[in-house]
């Protein structure tokens, strides 16, 4: 049974799935919804640019795990202290102490050579898996996302995974990870972690927008009911891997998909960690264009910025950084942290500017999660939504899809 305590504070009583709760932990004491922050090592990751007190308290640290990079760390201490290093640096941050951090790990054992997909792990592999978890600064353990395997293949990893889990030490918390698979499989994976008493869960969405995944959604609901009804525990639901709005060159203002995360019943998300996939074809294009650009600036002897985008929580439209009168649509208030004006700093190199721009959405999303807290509250989430010029009809479509 878990450890974590999660407990209902209110409920929308005219959209009841958006719930207010408090989730505690030894160290953390987090209130949701909330929208979480990546956090890396470099210093352009979210967590360490969002310095806004408000809005803090959930951070996610990914990792890519391959089997020749365990290969390479279990010959060599030297690769070992290296890896367990750059580990600890992402929990030095003082902020983070306080807060509640997930460890995420995904695993490939695909052969490259050959082209042979992951398949399921070798006992040896798993329990190599269950150390690597077990981080002293994490505490919840996280099973690895094992990209590609089947539902029934992954299954039988968490079977084995929570029993080598066991031998290293006292019981451990554990947030159930559920993947994108048949209906039939997932109702399997579901029902393992009904049985092990699981009542925190991460939902990977694999860069796909969860309010398109309504199949999912209704049978993590249905596992929610269950856990409640049989063991009297409230379940904390995140999502992992929700994608921004793909880029629409024809159009200044693309609805955002992403905020909607909440509505579709989830207490948190976060950052989409997989690189966006494209034709080759198409990313030949987009390099070509990016290329003139910047001939062009230079030629003119201006600086060249990438066209961007900006979520805009007054009416959930993500807008283009060549709108004209960008300023007065964004106007920057004390409630954020990030300005407008950093986006565009000449002191930052184009690294620090594209860390800066993909935060200051992320503490926009944040800010709007917070304001939830208060309509949740006074059951006026239809109400609040609805204004929202970009967000209103998917929001309508949401609540018809998953009653």
């Amino acid at each position: 049974m878990s450890r974590v305590q999660v407990k209902v504070q209110a409920e929308d009583e005219n959209y009841p799935i958006m719930r207010k709760m408090s989730i505690r932990t030894n160290s953390a004491s987090i209130t949701t919804p909330i929208r979480s922050f990546h956090l890396k090592r470099e210093t352009t990751s979210e967590s360490r640019l969002i310095q806004n007190d408000k809005v803090r308290g959930i951070n996610e640290i990914y990792h890519e795990l391959t089997k020749q990079k365990i290969e390479e760390i279990d010959s060599d201490v030297d690769k070992l202290n290296e890896w367990g290093k750059k580990l600890r640096y992402a929990f030095t941050i003082p902020k983070i102490k306080d807060e509640l951090n997930l460890l995420y790990f995904t695993y490939e054992n695909k052969d490259r050579i050959t082209g042979r997909p992951n398949s399921l792990p070798t006992d040896t592999e798993i329990e190599y898996l269950c150390n690597m978890v077990t981080h002293p600064t994490s505490e919840i353990i996280i099973p690895p996302l094992i990209p590609n395997l089947s539902g029934r293949d992954y299954l039988i990893f968490l079977k084995k995974f929570f029993k080598f889990l066991n031998s290293y030490g006292k019981k451990q918390t554990i947030m159930g990870n559920i993947p994108v698979v048949s209906t039939k499989e997932l109702r399997d994976i579901n029902q393992f972690y009904f049985e092990n008493g699981v009542n925190l869960f991460s939902i990977d969405f694999d860069g796909k927008y969860p309010m398109d995944s309504y199949l999912l959604i209704n049978e993590v609901r249905k596992l929610s009911s269950e856990i409640k009804k049989e063991y009297n525990m409230e379940t904390f639901m995140h999502a992992f891997n929700v994608p921004s709005p793909k880029t629409q060159v024809s159009k200044h203002v693309t609805p955002a998909k992403d905020i909607l995360t909440f509505a579709s019943g989830f207490d948190s998300y976060g950052t989409n960690h997989k690189g966006s996939k494209m034709p080759p074809h198409v990313a030949e294009e987009i390099n070509e264009k990016i290329k003139q650009s910047m001939q062009k600036a230079e030629r003119n002897n201006t600086r060249y910025i990438p066209a961007f985008r900006l979520f805009n929580r007054s009416d959930y439209g993500y807008y283009k950084n060549d709108t004209k009168k960008l300023e007065t649509i964004f106007n920057d208030t004390q409630e954020n942290v990030i300005k407008l004006s950093d986006l565009t700093n000449p002191n930052y190199n184009e690294r620090q500017s594209k860390g800066f721009r993909r935060a200051f959405n992320v503490e926009m999303q944040a800010l709007e999660a917070l304001e939830y807290h208060m309509h949740i509250e006074e059951s006026s989430i239809n109400e609040h939504v609805k204004e929202k010029e970009y967000g209103k009809e998917n929001f309508q479509r949401i609540g018809k899809l998953i009653k």
